[in-house]
């Protein structure tokens, strides 16, 4: 017997079954971490989106002012039947 086909060979030891090894897994655990996960990138795209969104109208208001316009802001009052006559 040659010495790579002894037994006593550390790398001819049988390994244990991948389902041994799934056992020790805490599956609650990780639902909880994906869970936490998908809820984080889920933050992160609506925030993503709103930052493109304020950057977006901040170019379009850049913009307007730039061509000279003075309607570029709409103010918003109160409606017609709501005003008061001022004395």
């Amino acid at each position: 017997m040659s010495e790579h086909e002894s037994p006593q060979d550390p790398l001819m030891r049988t390994r244990p079954s991948p389902r041994a090894v799934r056992d020790d897994v805490d599956y609650g655990h990780r639902h909880f971490i994906n869970l936490l996960s998908a809820v984080f990138l889920l933050l992160l795209a609506v925030a993503m989106t709103w930052a493109v969104k304020a950057l977006d109208e901040q170019e379009s208001m850049r913009k307007c002012f730039a061509s000279g316009r003075k309607d570029c802001v709409t103010i918003i009052g109160p409606p017609k039947d709501m005003r008061q006559a001022v004395r």
